[in-house]
């Protein structure tokens, strides 16, 4: 349920994630939506860009799914969508296929004066409940809420914001699209949500303020007071006086369960939501300690949603498994990127082998300067060294000293 991609900068994690959105979403949304001249492969330009996929469904649901143009005896079990999308040099509009398979049997869509119907199509034209996808990109802080907010659009808006950073997000103000009642069962969710899976550290509880409950964003935002634990002092802080943090959490969170509930009509409870959710620098803004306890939270409170990320951060990996993270690598000769699994599990490794495996640095020091010091010393305290040995270490008492660093300690004598 959980896949984390970590790399370098510009080895496509984000375009990863976009590539599953663009599948997820089918040719018409992924047209209006992505930079489709800058997508192709720049050293092949003259290639033809494909994107293809295959996403299942689950089982809790599948007599309650509506499966468009399916065969007239229907699926007795969920089957495999097919996605593939393809973008003619010089063209600027995505053409694409879907389809079904079932029982390792390709089954071809159904033909109306020789078009080619595609489900996929058809799935987000008339947003179907339980094909649920939602992307985020890195502008994810909470908003103020708006007179007179539209209702989203069931599925370009849903993952608008991974192509186009300036998007604003809905978070918490779906309060605003959502009965008085169930704006109410809304905030009591997000409160669940946040404290007992402790998806916001230190808040200890979450109080609803104002008569009537919560109706609306702006009670939501001012009115839905945090409790925080100060020294020995107790805060209650709105939402909107807390750190980036917080408020990046509690902007995503909100969306996540405000689309979910929009597209089923109906106030699901977190532990019951499916759904695919992506998500691009899942550590924005996020102290190293939370990092570590982030997925860990997110699993515990959305065990049935699955969830694609990216992260420049290794303390986001320790709630994970060996093969739910994916490491990106170049390779030197071709310049194409290719994943391995580094088949061990973050969860049991320190933070320096964190550093180590997946981001092929030295996690005791930050610079060079730190590694040579630690030479220095071991060469200092080593009688036995020998004469290379002793000449590198002047070599590096010299270079520090130029840099300012103290190596006051003076070396042991060798021992012949």
């Amino acid at each position: 349920m959980w896949t984390v991609f970590v790399g370098e900068n510009g080895l496509c994690k984000t375009s990863l994630l976009r590539c599953i959105a663009m599948a997820a979403m089918g040719p018409e949304i992924s047209t209006g939506l992505a930079d489709v001249p800058g997508l192709p492969d720049k050293r092949h330009p003259d290639d033809e860009l494909r994107i293809q996929a295959s996403f299942s469904f689950s089982d809790e649901h599948h007599r309650d799914r509506e499966y468009p143009l399916s065969p007239r005896s229907g699926f007795d079990e969920p089957p495999i969508l097919t996605s593939d999308l393809r973008l003619t040099p010089g063209h600027s509009i995505f053409r694409g296929e879907s389809g079904y398979v079932n029982g390792g049997v390709y089954h071809e869509t159904i033909r109306e004066g020789g078009d080619r119907l595609l489900p996929l199509s058809h799935a987000r034209s008339t947003g179907l409940r339980h094909w649920f996808v939602a992307a985020y990109g890195v502008g994810r802080m909470l908003q103020a809420p708006t007179p007179g907010v539209r209702a989203p659009d069931q599925a370009a808006d849903r993952i608008r914001s991974l192509f186009h950073h300036d998007q604003v997000i809905f978070g918490t103000r779906f309060a605003d699209l959502f009965s008085e009642e169930r704006s109410r069962k809304f905030a009591e969710v997000l409160r669940n949500v946040f404290v007992e899976h402790e998806l916001l550290p230190g808040v200890q509880n979450v109080e609803l303020r104002g008569k009537g409950g919560i109706r609306t964003s702006a009670h939501l935002i001012e009115t839905h007071r945090f409790e925080i634990q100060a020294g020995r002092n107790t805060l209650r802080l709105p939402a909107t006086w807390l750190s980036q943090g917080f408020q990046s959490v509690i902007s995503l969170i909100a969306d996540v369960v405000g689309h979910l509930w929009l597209e089923a009509d109906a106030e699901v409870p977190p532990e019951e939501m499916e759904g695919l959710i992506l998500i691009d620098e899942i550590d924005l803004h996020l102290h190293p300690k939370w990092q570590a306890s982030l997925i860990k939270s997110l699993k515990m409170a959305f065990p049935r949603v699955q969830f694609v990320a990216t992260t420049h951060s290794p303390m986001v990996l320790p709630g994970l498994e060996a093969d739910e993270v994916f490491v990106l690598r170049q390779d030197e000769t071709t310049g194409d990127v290719y994943y391995e699994n580094m088949g061990e599990a973050p969860r049991l490794m320190t933070g320096s082998e964190l550093y180590g495996t997946f981001f092929d640095l030295d996690a005791r020091f930050a610079e060079d300067v730190g590694r040579r010091l630690a030479r220095y010393a071991y060469l200092a305290s080593d009688p036995r060294r020998t004469e290379g040995e002793e000449q590198e270490l002047q070599r590096l008492r010299e270079e520090l000293r130029n840099e300012n660093v103290s190596v006051d300690a003076e070396p042991v004598p060798r021992q012949s």
